[in-house]
Parts: structure tokens; sequence; C-alpha cells
């Protein structure tokens, strides 16, 4: 693709927004949480030990209190292949509020929400695209759609150009949301959509959350050399912060936000990276890297940047799935089948839950990631199921551990990717 060409991105304020609502799938269970946990509940000297079968178990670090309905004072939603869940404070059930339709190829990143936790922004499918949820109000927005192109499998369609993994950022100052698009090589794409123009190009596009209108960056397409993995936005310095796959390393590059390279901060040989994320002060920057072998073999690990210097502060091996508390005082991550926190002053862990028997399985990019609330005091992590099967899927767990009020809220079901939000009773209800 050319520099001057500008990807097709078609707005939606004229569009009707062809969600179905307030229905989901009709053998599909709906999540809920487990029921009699305080009643079943055992303090050991391990810890708070609660039952998730008759052969499983879930064991929290200290002593932790069960519930049989999710906090008062919040709600949680996550993203099920096309369908959005909602749980609202106090219910123990789950509501599906919004789906798609089924031969939509979904782009499924975590959801985000804004500062204030009051809106929700997720992709679900070519239907709705990029959409906004007032959680007070009620109202959906479609705010804008990207060009679908037919497949050769079942009739499914995929995005060209496509977001590479690790938005929408929300950039609260401008009142916007960025996305980076990368469009598909010849390389990549059928014959028939060979083409002199199409060169694989890359677009910071920057969206308004409130107008549906939108503005590209200038100089809209970058070529960048090899493929982007995973990205992140700094609002303090507007740079973009790459990860791409190279032929024979990966790097960690540094871009303004017209796409102008900077700097590389990162890089190594092993083809092994595959997620960055910036800190919430933005001067830190976590490196991922994950093992494809089974993970006794500890191989998967990370390590903390300084954005600056490029130097390696902190470094983690046998995890993954590292998490940034909302404050930047903690990561959460993964170590085998441990739910962790490091307190990223100290550099110090600890573990805060753990799964009997021992979970085996793989380390992979689509596996589930802890994730705070908003005020940092609460973490959700989705166990039990690795992988993304029906059959892993329907036999999972979802913990919400308070670590503040040291209580818990287990789920039935993989609730990922999952957020959490301030507004306890949302207006958006399924029925």
């Amino acid at each position: 693709m050319a520099g001057s060409r500008v990807p097709r991105v078609r707005l939606c304020a004229l569009m009707a927004v062809t969600l179905l609502v307030h229905g989901c799938v009709e053998d599909e269970p709906e999540p809920t949480i487990l029921a009699n946990l305080e009643e079943s509940t055992e303090i050991t000297s391990k810890g708070t030990k609660v039952p998730l079968s008759p052969s499983q178990a879930l064991l929290l670090r200290g002593n932790v209190h069960a519930l049989d309905r999710l906090w008062n004072d919040r709600s949680v939603a996550w993203f099920d292949r096309n369908q959005v869940w909602l749980l609202a404070g106090g219910e123990s059930r789950a509501a599906c509020v919004v789906r798609g339709a089924r031969k939509d190829v979904v782009y499924a990143p975590r959801p985000v929400t804004s500062d204030d936790g009051k809106t929700l922004y997720f992709w679900l499918g070519a239907a709705s695209g990029l959409t906004a949820i007032d959680l007070v109000s009620g109202d959906r927005t479609s705010i804008a759609r990207l060009p679908m192109h037919p497949s050769s499998y079942e009739g499914f369609q995929h995005y060209d150009p496509a977001p590479v993994p690790g938005g929408p950022a929300v950039a609260e100052a401008s009142d916007s949301l960025i996305l980076l698009l990368q469009e598909e090589t010849n390389k990549q794409v059928p014959k028939h959509e060979v083409g002199p123009l199409r060169g694989g190009g890359h677009f910071p596009v920057v969206f308004d959350r409130h107008s549906t209108a939108f503005e590209l960056r200038e100089s809209p397409s970058f070529q960048l050399e090899g493929v982007g993995l995973s990205w992140a936005w700094s609002n303090q310095r507007s740079e973009l912060y790459i990860l791409s796959s190279r032929s024979t390393e990966r790097v960690v590059g540094v871009f303004t936000a017209k796409g102008a390279w900077l700097r590389d901060i990162y890089r190594t040989p092993e083809r092994r990276l595959t997620r960055i994320a910036l800190s919430p002060g933005e001067s830190e920057l976590i490196v991922e890297h994950l093992a494809s072998n089974h993970l006794k073999e500890n191989r998967s690990g990370f390590v903390v940047l300084d954005v600056e210097s490029g130097e390696v502060q902190i470094e983690v091996s046998n995890a993954w799935g590292a998490a940034w508390s909302p404050g930047g005082n903690w990561v959460a991550y993964l170590e085998a089948w441990r739910l962790c926190k490091m307190e990223r002053s100290k550099g110090t862990s600890e573990v805060l839950a753990w799964h009997e028997p021992p979970i085996e399985g793989r380390a992979r990019m689509d596996d589930p990631l802890p994730t705070w609330s908003t005020d940092g005091s609460a973490i959700a992590m989705a166990f039990g199921g690795l992988g993304t099967t029906e059959h892993t899927r329907r036999n999972a767990h979802t913990l919400l551990l308070d670590l503040r009020r040291g209580e818990c809220v287990v789920l039935h079901g993989m609730c990922d990717p999952l957020v959490w939000s301030d507004v306890a009773r949302p207006a958006v209800r399924g029925q």
C-alpha cells in the first residue's frame, strides 16, 4: 500500500447498528456464581479452600470469605466469542446483553473502559465494528466499521486492514480512541486480491469517542519491517511502541504518532516475544516471551524495560500474562497454575491463588490474562480450561478476588476477556 493511500475505514453514523440484543444462543449456558460457596469453603493450613467439583479445588492465600453474589458497588462485563455478557452488582447470574452474527470472524481484543469505568468499548464482528456502550444510560453507539473481505472457509469474513492486537487505546486527554491497523501483504491474500498498492502498511487511526467522526494521523500509512504483533500508546510522549516479528529477530520499536521510526529499545533473536504492556505512568514497558513448549520447560517469562534507555529493570521467568495494576505499583501474572502479584518497587512476589490438582498445559497467546479492577483492589482470572474449544471453556472457572475486603466470587465458565466497572447497576440489561 502506498503511503498516500488511505485505508478503507467506513463510518457508521448513518448505518443502523445491527446488534442482536437481549438474547443468546439457545444451548449456551448462562455463567453463574457457584452456589453454596460459603457453606463449602474450608480454612486449611495452606489458606482458604474453595471446592469447584468433587475432584478440584481453588486455594486462596489467607482467610478469604466466598460470596454467592457479586459485590453491590461494581459490575463486570466480558466478551465471549460474539457475545457480550454482563454481571451486575448484587447479582449471581450473568446476562447476555449483545450478540453478533454467527458467521462473523470476531476480532476480540480485551474490551476497554473509559477512565471513569462508565463506558465500555469493544469490537463485535462486521455488523457493529467498534462499539461503545454507556453503562449508565444504556445507549449503544457504533463508532466505526472496518472493511470486511470474504474468506474461502464457510462464508466467514476477515478484516483488511486488520487491527493489531493491543487496542483500542483510550486517550482521555484528547477524548479519542486510538487503533493500529495493518493491511495484509500480497503474500497473505488470494490471487484475485493481489495488487501493486498492497504493501502491508500500518495505520495509526484516531476515532472521536462521541461523534462517530474519525481522522487519520498524517502520513497515514507507514512501512514496518516485519509483522506487528502487539503495541502500546503513550499519551505523555505521543509515541507508539510496537513489537514486530522480523525474519531473524523480534524487536520493540518506538515510533512517532505519524509512524516515523525513532529508536529500537529491545531486540532478541528469540522468536517467542508475544506481547507488550505500558505501565500506567508510561515510564516502563513489560515485554513478554511465551514458550510454545510445555510449561515445565520453564521457557516463558517477561522483562520490565525502561522506555527511555531500554534497560531491563526486572526479569521474571516461568511466568506469563503480566498485567499492570491501575496505579502501576503491582504486576499480576501467572506462574504455571498459580496467580501471583509482584510489588514493582521491590521486585518481590507472592502467590494469591492456586489450583489443586495443578493444571498442566501450554501457555499460549490466547490464554486468559489477569485483569485488575479500576481501583486496583481486585483481580479477575479465568482458569482451568486452557484453550478456546467449547469443552474447555465450559469446564473453566473465573475467580474474582477482592484483596482489600478479603472476599471472592467464583463464576462457572471462562469469563475472559473481562473488564471491571464501578457502575454497579448498568442500564444495559439482558432478558
